[in-house]
């Protein structure tokens, strides 16, 4: 049974006013198990949805169409970028709203509303996949956007863009990334191979092979990459991951690529944290707590890769242990364990201090 977009408790609220139509475009292939769920989740936003799928031998196309779906077959499943630009292609809205399979629209209805009133012509909204959340443009004007590169796509806006607090949960089965891992990586070498001045294709391939633990190979395409944005937003995740490719490969540089990250991006909490956590592990706490008392002060945190406060206060409060300044430690285990109270761990750190200043009081 298709979900029906025209019950009145959907439209009342726009009674009396113009309303835009507004399309939710999905590129999908074998995705029978997921679809309700983010078809389920435009009800109260979506005046149709298209569907173009790339190639199922699943029931995705029978599931699709049950649920009141405009079904369209073929596209390039080699090919995300084009793929959502044929299926907008096909879209009959004012508004295109793009949406995966495995993603939830959180708030559907306060989208709507939003989307009727704004004055700009393309909309980020936050990705969270329950550990990390950042922003990402799905909503735009017809016309207004276009989609390039085989993997990791971008949307490219020719219009005003504006940041939204609405929500898109992300929840991809885990048992899809192992084969998505070959599939990704196949995708960014045709990137790069049909955009080799381009830094981005350059930057998600070296990303790839990291996944795929390919660790010489991601250093090379990552210092590629270096050379052809220096700067840019992802140089910092370039630098910490190469730093990581050598830890892996035992080789010398560790310390120095996440310098680089900080060099880079100096608001970016987490290589500041790796490199405290090093500096801890080499017996050097007074540079570790010093360099972790920097990341504490740095208060809204720039860039993909969010720093877990938690981390950072335990390692404060363990160096601060070493170091023999037990009440002062004692602030950062408390803060810790408020941040992540169901961690162990974390409580039985606490409680050592406490029995410590306990000891220091009965003395």
């Amino acid at each position: 049974m298709g979900i029906c977009r025209g019950d009145p408790c959907y439209n009342s609220c726009h009674a009396g006013k113009m309303m835009n139509m507004i399309s939710v475009c999905m590129i999908v292939k074998n995705e029978e198990e997921l679809l309700a769920l983010a078809v389920g989740s435009t009800v109260g936003l979506a005046d149709e949805v298209c569907v173009l799928d790339t190639g199922s031998d699943d029931n995705t196309v029978e599931v699709a169409t049950e649920l009141g779906c405009s079904v369209f077959i073929g596209g390039d499943h080699m090919n995300k970028g084009a793929a959502r630009n044929e299926v907008a292609g096909h879209a009959k809205g004012d508004w295109i709203v793009v949406l995966d399979a495995d993603e939830i629209i959180a708030d559907p209805g306060g989208l709507r509303a939003h989307i009727e009133a704004t004055e700009f012509d393309a909309l980020y909204v936050k990705m969270d996949d329950g550990v990390r959340s950042w922003d990402q443009l799905r909503v735009y004007r017809r016309g207004m956007c276009e989609y390039k590169y085989r993997a990791h796509e971008l949307p490219v806006p020719t219009g005003k863009t504006e940041r939204t607090p609405f929500v898109f949960e992300h929840n991809q089965p885990a048992d899809r990334w192992a084969w998505k891992l070959d599939y990704t990586l196949k995708r960014l070498q045709l990137d790069v191979k049909e955009n080799p001045k381009e830094a981005r294709p350059r930057y998600y391939l070296g990303r790839q092979r990291v996944y795929l633990k390919q660790y010489s190979q991601a250093i090379t395409e990552l210092k590629r990459f270096l050379k052809l944005d220096p700067n840019g937003w992802d140089a910092p995740n370039a630098c910490v991951d190469i730093a990581l490719c050598i830890r892996h490969l035992g080789k010398e540089g560790y310390i120095t690529w996440l310098y680089k990250a900080c060099e880079t991006q100096p608001l970016n909490r987490y290589p500041w944290y790796l490199i405290a956590l090093e500096y801890y592990s080499m017996g050097r706490y007074e540079l570790a707590y010093g360099l972790i008392r920097n990341v504490i002060e740095i208060k809204t945190e720039v860039g993909y890769t969010k720093t877990d406060m938690a981390d950072v206060h335990d390692l404060a409060a363990r160096a601060l242990w070493k170091l023999g300044r037990i009440h002062e430690g004692s602030l950062h285990a408390t803060r810790a364990t408020v941040l992540r109270p169901g961690d162990k761990r974390l409580v039985d750190n606490l409680g050592y201090f406490y029995t410590a200043l306990a000891g220091e009081s009965a003395e």
